[in-house]
């Protein structure tokens, strides 16, 4: 499997045995991503709030990399820190505290680089949302400008409803 962007999580047992949580932020703080094919990233050194253990959050934008490569760029000692993304703006703001996580507790300090794509839609493809659109009138063409992850679920039917309703479509009745 080849990752674009990743989001995970580093405890102390994913760094080699010499290494510190601490050690390892601040060092990254100082590596030169963008030489080894990252575009951008968020990192955030935290405390859990209910087990007060340290950790380090990650989400960073990368040229197409197995997990066992990013392992090894990272320096950590398993390549099951790194998750797929499904939501990159959430992803994003949860490590840089901002959007709906801005305040968020536990946070010792963070750090970003680059600048992110965030592809990817936080929001769902929310069928109601687009009926509700197409019988307001709202062409389709808009709501693929406007809504593209959900005019790809849904495209067809989409369609279907605008012909239908432009068209008033409607069955003989008996």
């Amino acid at each position: 499997m080849m990752l674009r962007r990743s989001f995970g999580t580093i405890h102390l047992g994913h760094l080699p045995d010499d290494v510190s949580l601490d050690e390892w932020f601040y060092t990254a703080q100082d590596f030169d991503w963008e030489d080894h094919g990252y575009f951008a990233g968020a990192f955030a050194l935290e405390e859990g709030t209910a087990t007060s253990r340290r950790h380090i959050q990650f989400y960073v934008e990368h040229k197409r990399k197995r997990p066992s490569t990013l392992a090894k760029d990272f320096g950590v000692t398993t390549p099951f820190v790194f998750d797929m993304v499904r939501d990159a703006s959430g992803a994003w703001d949860y490590c840089t505290q901002s959007g709906r996580h801005e305040g968020k507790e536990g946070v010792i300090d963070g750090f970003t680089f680059g600048s992110p794509k965030l592809h990817g839609e936080s929001a769902r493809a929310d069928l109601k949302m687009l009926v509700a659109l197409v019988l307001d009138g709202i062409h389709p063409w808009d709501i693929m400008i406007n809504h593209p992850y959900a005019y790809c679920v849904h495209r067809k039917r989409i369609w279907d409803l605008h012909n239908d309703w432009v068209h008033r479509v409607v069955p003989e009745r008996e």
